[in-house]
């Protein structure tokens, strides 16, 4: 979701009125909503994950018995991306052959939502970091020392740059990094499969 005007889509906000909620990607897009709060999502455990995939679905009982183990798989690896969750579930509520469901259509259904927030950057620096540290392995945290060399490297910081300020806050902010510690991101693995196939395209 980006910046609108609340006017521009008919909701006409008196003061102490009602409540408006919204969701979005990126904590810039809450900055110049001039939220009044800003709760952040945090991941959900496993169990929680199934009980969300399972009620988007909407049919956890009806399914074949291999194919409610491997809904059950789609779901854990689902289970820290939760907008990824919710867009595979409804992607999969007519699908009962125990095959599509070992190859559902990640690419079709949820790399274009996830997208969204790659293509909101407009720096160009910006996007190669992030492309970058798509190289790491799948499922390991990313150590930013190494991170601030390879970027360094490849000649997209100088000096005068940090990275915990200017690159790492900027994916955060956006949900492409997730941050472990003042020493550590990690990189959920759809984002990573989806940024490997920018670079597929793009090299």
């Amino acid at each position: 979701m980006g910046v609108f005007s609340l006017e521009e889509v008919g909701i006409f906000v008196v003061e102490n009125s009602c409540k408006l909620i919204f969701t979005t990607h990126s904590l810039d897009v809450c900055k110049r909503m001039k939220c009044q709060e800003v709760i952040k999502v945090e991941p959900l455990m496993k169990d929680k994950a199934w009980e969300l995939f399972a009620r988007v679905l909407g049919r956890e009982i009806k399914l074949h018995q291999k194919a409610y183990g491997l809904a059950k798989l789609v779901a854990a690896e689902c289970s820290s991306l939760t907008l990824g969750l919710i867009v595979m579930a409804r992607s999969m509520q007519e699908v009962d052959d125990v095959q599509e469901w070992r190859q559902p259509a990640i690419e079709i259904d949820i790399f274009p939502v996830l997208k969204l927030s790659y293509d909101r950057l407009k720096d160009p620096t910006l996007r190669q970091c992030f492309l970058l540290a798509a190289l790491y392995p799948k499922y390991g945290d990313i150590e930013l020392g190494e991170l601030n060399m390879l970027f360094r490297i490849e000649g997209l910081l100088d000096n005068n740059h940090n990275i915990q300020n200017c690159i790492l806050n900027k994916l955060e902010n956006v949900c492409l990094l997730e941050k472990q510690d003042n020493k550590r991101v990690k990189m959920h693995n759809f984002i990573r499969d989806m940024a490997i196939r920018i670079t597929n395209v793009n090299p």
